[in-house]
């Protein structure tokens, strides 16, 4: 039994070479390994450039499970040798797939999960398990679903970009510099802010991104964050959405306290991802919490 790491630098090593050192991060990082027994490869005739020549290949045989046991079935995927040099196929080294088919002495009798004659296909569930093409199908929903909403992100993204409307972050960073639950906002496009000239003189708009400092500390913090309902609570800025997130005790939690407050990250502080919802409801959504 062969073990390899998952990472660029790694290296198929046998069991017998593992030292002490290998068999400790086996244990402690067995996860991080894949265990591959490494078979020895097959020469078989490959017609390539205009003539037949022996290179290595290897073959990829799928099974199915039946009520009287597991089914391998015909043809598989075969893995070609660039040359007769290579000890592991991978296309990564140069190696080409081909699909494989095997023939058949006897007609084979025709099979297909298809209904004939237009005749609409019944989905039944048998047991706990959900038929293979019903999955299939919640798969592929899933992913045109994904698509869809990406696409729908950055038409979102550009449509802001191309409005006149100005910048939503200043507008949210000015009502909380005025909310009597908050300490202080940082957001260099305000006035108050001591990078304000620089801001102005470097910059034709500021940000999304703003932070501010909840009275009460952390436990006055995770009252504004818990009280949201329409801005997402997570680490991401890169969204379209608004985002809300405690850096002391995630993007900042492994700092000791002595680091986080000459960062200048404090139990109180709060980040905010101004998104492209209507400023009304961010700020709504934001006093739920402040106002507690």
């Amino acid at each position: 039994m062969d073990v390899k790491a998952k990472s660029t630098s790694s290296r198929i090593a046998s069991a017998g070479e593992l030292g002490p050192a290998s068999l400790a991060r086996l244990k402690q990082r067995g996860e991080t390994l894949v265990f591959q027994e490494i078979s020895p490869l097959g020469l078989a005739p490959v017609f390539e450039r205009g003539k037949f020549g022996a290179k290595p290949v290897s073959l990829r045989v799928f099974a199915a499970w039946t009520p009287n046991g597991w089914m391998v079935m015909p043809g598989g995927l075969t893995r070609v040798a660039a040359d007769d040099t290579m000890g592991a196929l991978s296309m990564q080294s140069g190696a080409s797939s081909k699909d494989a088919w095997v023939l058949s002495t006897s007609p084979v009798d025709p099979f297909s999960l298809l209904g004939g004659g237009g005749r609409t296909l019944e989905i039944k569930r048998m047991g706990e398990s959900a038929p293979s093409r019903a999955m299939d199908n919640l798969f592929w929903l899933g992913r045109y679903a994904e698509r869809t909403e990406n696409f729908v992100r950055i038409l979102r993204a550009v449509t802001a970009r191309l409005s006149d409307e100005p910048a939503g972050a200043l507008e949210v960073a000015r009502w909380l510099e005025k909310h009597p639950g908050v300490e202080r906002v940082h957001y260099p496009f305000l006035e108050s802010h001591p990078g304000h000239a620089i801001a102005k003189r470097q910059q034709s708009a500021g940000g999304p991104v703003l932070s501010f400092v909840a009275k009460g500390g952390r436990e006055g913090a995770w009252r504004v964050i818990d009280a949201v309902q329409l801005i997402s609570i997570t680490a991401n800025f890169g969204d379209v959405k608004s985002t809300i997130c405690h850096p002391a005790s995630t993007t900042h939690a492994r700092l000791t306290a002595a680091e986080r407050d000459a960062a200048g990250i404090s139990e109180g502080l709060v980040r905010l991802g101004v998104g492209l919802e209507d400023i009304s409801d961010i700020r709504d959504d934001l006093d739920r919490g402040l106002k507690r």
